[in-house]
């Protein structure tokens, strides 16, 4: 096991990152997995599918092939302060789980990342907005820190905004598998009798692209360096001017 391993929900998230990374297909229970690695930079990374049961098995499956030095949850993220814009990285000082309350240290600098069992929309997050520590949601977090916690792994999360506070998205969880696996094909065939979505899927698929951008980036400069520390620091970062 190399010295870092992340967990994502899915490849989107990592795209840039990943692109020359090696493959290798990793049975787990009844579950197969795709695991990346880069030698060079000592690092393992798995896309384990949308949601924190999909998080969960995910993240026993690749430390089930042994103990790294730090686990990193890394994503997408939806914003819950209005100062959050599309692209800007945010590590959490907490991750809390929405469902059973817990509340997990994740190393980062300040603010509370919440995590929840399905995809926010503008109407939502703004219901779970008015705490005043919670600054970002996302589906996956909490879960890959418990199981940090359980096998004594350092943990860190690192998200990029790929939606803001204001931002509509369409009905995305209802295409959610059991497996975490998102149904693209379903969610295509049921957005072309719908225009009224068409123009938060085009907005959703650039902000993914730039999350995703700048997400990687980071991750790649923290493998270089190891300077994991860098993301208890009270900031956040940005991809640069818009």
């Amino acid at each position: 096991m190399p010295r870092v391993a992340i967990v994502a929900a899915v490849k989107r998230e990592l795209r840039p990152l990943l692109r020359s990374w090696a493959r290798v297909d990793v049975r787990y229970g009844a579950m197969r997995y795709t695991v990346y690695e880069s030698r060079k930079l000592q690092a393992v990374a798995v896309c384990g599918g949308m949601g924190t049961e999909a998080a969960h098995r995910a993240t026993e499956a690749l430390l089930s092939l042994g103990k790294p030095e730090w686990l990193i949850s890394a994503g997408f993220a939806g914003a819950l302060k209005s100062r959050w814009k599309v692209g800007d990285l945010f590590a959490p000082r907490f991750i809390l789980d929405s469902v059973t309350g817990s509340k997990y240290s994740a190393g980062g600098g300040t603010g509370v990342l919440l995590t929840t069992h399905e995809v926010q929309g503008a109407s939502a997050k703004k219901a779970v907005a008015d705490a005043a520590e919670v600054e970002a949601v996302d589906m996956e977090g909490s879960a890959v820190a418990d199981v940090a916690l359980k096998h004594g792994v350092k943990f860190v999360a690192l998200k990029a905004i790929s939606d803001e506070y204001e931002t509509a998205l369409p009905p995305l969880t209802r295409f959610i598998r059991p497996n975490g696996r998102f149904s693209t094909f379903a969610f295509l065939a049921a957005a072309a009798t719908r225009p009224e979505w068409w123009s938060s899927i085009w907005l959703l698929a650039g902000n993914s692209s730039r999350a995703s951008k700048a997400l990687s980036r980071e991750l790649e400069s923290l493998l270089r360096t190891g300077d994991w520390e860098k993301l208890k620091a009270p900031s956040c970062a940005s991809e640069g001017p818009r």
